[in-house]
């Protein structure tokens, strides 16, 4: 196959084992917030992205996610943090369709042009930590966390508790905390998702793929009623980005991913 001239050509180059990551596991949790135009710009100014707008409102993602993955030596465990900005790139502004909120939340713009631009990303893992830089152009930074999620081991739960922790003072930066016990969702297929960043003052983009529908809830709600911050932390750079994105606006989903198991062990029973 003669590559001259393809678009293969222009592939970042990637010095791992694989080109692409895989997860065993993932329990993830998202905010997505209808957020103010002018709270958002100054974020894009020096990228070649601009906000997707729905009706005239920007949409901000805060993301947790918690996961495995294997490897040839064992496997490892991850929690990371997303804060991300719903854009696209100026050059596709104009074949990329206008869609509204709730075609987004249903995965109806399958050109998936529209994509996630990361203005902030904690992470507690040094490997994570590198790849996300060196492969997708990721701002990422050490942290710890501390999480009390929902999982197929504890059912009864439906409360998500996540604290950022300073690495340096193992202090908290900040914790959030979401019970969805009274909320009802719906499931929708979110794959696959396109992520933007920047590597050597170039644009890139990637695709992230969940292979399990999402639990959607739709709340439309002020921040305050259903999500609990407490920002201790009021000089990091990190909480700063939040609360600038997210005070006084409005949620317009909760989505939620729970791995399925791959595997059970059955509970015992007596042998009479």
């Amino acid at each position: 196959m003669n590559l001259k001239n393809n678009c293969l050509d222009n592939l970042p180059k990637i010095y791992s084992e694989t080109s692409h990551f895989y997860y065993a596991s993932l329990n993830y949790i998202e905010i997505l917030y209808l957020t103010d135009l002018e709270l958002i710009s100054s974020y894009l100014e020096s990228t070649n992205l601009e906000p997707v707008l729905f009706n005239g409102r920007g949409c901000v993602s805060i993301n947790f996610h918690n996961y495995a993955a294997h490897f040839s030596d064992g496997i490892g465990m991850t929690s990371e943090m997303e804060v991300s900005l719903i854009c696209i790139p100026k050059a596709y502004k104009n074949i990329a369709p206008i869609i509204t909120i709730e075609e987004f939340l249903e995965n109806e713009e399958q050109s998936n042009l529209v994509g996630y631009y990361r203005v902030q990303v904690p992470c507690d893992d040094d490997i994570a930590i590198k790849a996300g830089i060196d492969k997708f152009g990721e701002p990422k930074f050490k942290t710890n966390f501390k999480i009390n999620v929902p999982s197929y081991n504890n059912q009864q739960s439906r409360r998500w508790s996540v604290d950022c922790i300073n690495i340096e003072t193992n202090n908290s930066i900040f914790s959030f905390e979401i019970d969805l016990s009274n909320y009802h969702s719906n499931k929708n297929y979110i794959s696959p998702r396109t992520y933007y960043g920047y590597k050597n003052g170039n644009l890139l983009g990637s695709k992230w793929s969940a292979f399990q529908p999402i639990n959607t809830y739709r709340v439309g709600v002020a921040s305050r009623e259903i999500v609990n911050y407490n920002f201790q932390d009021k000089e990091s750079e990190l909480v700063k980005c939040i609360e600038s994105l997210t005070k006084g606006q409005t949620i317009k989903a909760i989505r939620e991913i729970i791995s399925e198991p791959c595997a059970v062990q059955g509970r015992p029973y007596w042998i009479k």
